[in-house]
């Protein structure tokens, strides 16, 4: 394994980055996953120009450390991930940093907070035993994603912690380099650290929790004032991931210090935060219209000729975890008799297969087959396919015309992060005489180009059904009971645990 040259301190960086949606068949093994260790990874890290272990890389070396490169492991968002791959990750990772052992100084580990394992729910506590059964007491300090649901046991092997700041996400390099910030200011200092949280019986999908937006925004000026106040480390907002289907998707705070810091005012300053939050989460919950499918289909009857709409469907949206195979709106808009719309896209690998060679002709298709319990009533079609081919990101692919609609089918999943995707397919994002009607939730920064020409300055984000539902309703009997008058803050360092009390009125 190679480390990087010189004759400062040794620090060992490694992680693992996954969204594990339990409300969904669609299954994370090996191939959903791309791994790398040792001189591969940092390869990997010096090519990159973003992400949490390049920020942590350079600031590591630009404060005089060496680095060691250890496993990694990142994958698109799906459902719980395969136990077979899991434990080949964990002996990688064993045999990554059994080279080490006995002169490391310190861990990066760089984790997205919401990985699941079928049947082992708190898998990423596990990969930080690993950590602790090699180095010991060294600090270890994470980089979390803003929708991390971390479990007190994870919390309480790491020295440190530091979170995303924006939704959509930006800042996944500052992360990297502030949580490496810390980490340096550990091993220098000879310090311990230390990590308390606050959970709020709070559910929240990410589309409510846009940072350049809304509440969201006001919240992390909020906890910024509260680091300071405090003097920790780092306060951190955790909007927490609901699909996730374990105790600890709801939305918590987390604040990093030095082992001997005045507990105190960093007591005060997570429980002041938790109840500035507590206190807008009507506003969060407004901050974003969700549109019924049936009053968004009169919304597109309706429009100006000249109007640029986009509909999400945000209960199918495979950048939270969904199969992105469902045909709901589809269904409705052919039984309404509405037209001009394109679906970008619908996975479904039988009716892409079925659609090769027949560039100009007419096909019969079944849609909404599904992966599982999310996939709906099946529905067929009669369609022209219009194009069709192999691509090396969705696989076979086809676009279709049915009843004055254009569908775009293909065999793998695809987030539609930036608008260059759809352009790739020939599809023109900005034609006015269609409505898009995109598989997503919130829209990501590439697309402020598109949106900056629409009447409403936002797209239409739909309630529709799937396996990221922003209706999270169907959670109630799952996470009544948590809804108490008292919640508990949990020192992870030294077991001390009290409570902060929800306002009168509201117990």
């Amino acid at each position: 394994m190679q480390n990087s040259s010189g004759a400062g301190p040794l620090v060992v960086m490694a992680g693992f980055m996954h969204e594990s949606n339990g409300f969904t068949a669609l299954p994370s093994a090996a191939e959903s996953f791309t791994v790398l260790s040792g001189s591969e990874l940092e390869a990997w890290v010096a090519a990159s120009s973003d992400g949490e272990l390049r920020g942590a890389s350079d600031t590591l070396r630009r404060r005089g450390y060496r680095v060691g490169y250890g496993a990694y492991a990142e994958g698109e968002v799906g459902g719980l991930i395969d136990p077979a791959f899991w434990l080949d990750y964990l002996r990688l990772l064993e045999q990554s940093f059994a080279a080490f052992s006995g002169e490391v100084a310190g861990v990066f580990c760089a984790l997205h907070g919401s990985a699941s394992v079928r049947d082992a729910p708190d898998s990423q506590a596990q990969l930080v035993s690993v950590l602790r059964r090699y180095f010991g007491a060294v600090p270890i300090v994470a980089s979390l994603d803003l929708h991390a649901s971390p479990s007190p046991r994870l919390l309480r092997s790491l020295d440190a912690v530091s979170a995303y700041r924006t939704a959509p996400h930006r800042d996944q390099r500052a992360t990297g380099e502030r949580a490496a910030g810390i980490l340096c200011d550990l091993v220098g200092g000879r310090m311990r650290g230390n990590v308390a949280q606050v959970r709020l019986p709070l559910l929240l999908p990410g589309e409510l929790g846009q940072t350049d937006r809304g509440p969201m925004g006001a919240v992390m000026a909020l906890a910024a004032a509260a680091k300071q106040a405090s003097q920790s480390f780092d306060i951190s907002v955790l909007q927490g991931y609901p699909w996730m289907d374990n105790p600890y998707g709801t939305v918590s705070l987390t604040a990093s210090f030095a082992s001997d810091a005045p507990r105190e005012p960093i007591y005060d300053a997570l429980a002041g935060l938790a109840r500035e939050l507590w206190a807008l989460r009507s506003d969060l919950y407004r901050s974003v219209r969700l549109w019924p499918m049936e009053d968004a289909l009169t919304r597109v009857r309706t429009r100006a000729q000249d109007e640029l709409l986009i509909l999400c469907d945000t209960g199918d949206n495979p950048t939270a975890g969904a199969p992105e195979d469902r045909i709901d709106i589809l269904r409705l808009a052919l039984e309404r008799g509405v037209v001009g719309l394109c679906f970008f896209p619908v996975v479904d690998a039988q009716a892409a297969h079925d659609c090769q060679g027949r560039q100009g002709e007419g096909v019969t298709l079944w849609l909404g087959r599904g992966s599982g319990p999310s996939g709906g009533n099946p529905t067929q079609i009669r369609a022209h396919v219009r194009k069709a081919g192999v691509d090396r990101e969705v696989g076979r692919f086809a676009f279709v015309e049915t009843a004055g609609n254009g569908i775009f089918l293909c065999e793998r999943r695809v987030g539609v992060r930036d608008p260059g995707l759809l352009a790739r397919f020939g599809v023109a994002v900005k034609d006015r005489a269609q409505v898009l009607v995109l598989k997503s939730g919130y829209l990501f920064p590439g697309w402020n180009d598109v949106l900056a020409e629409t009447d409403t300055g936002a797209p239409l984000l739909l309630s529709s059904p799937g396996a990221t539902t922003l209706d999270l309703s169907f959670l109630a009997d799952r996470y009544g009971a948590w809804a108490s008058a008292v919640y508990p803050l949990y020192d992870m360092g030294n077991g001390v645990e009290f409570a902060w009390t929800l306002p009168p009125g509201e117990q």
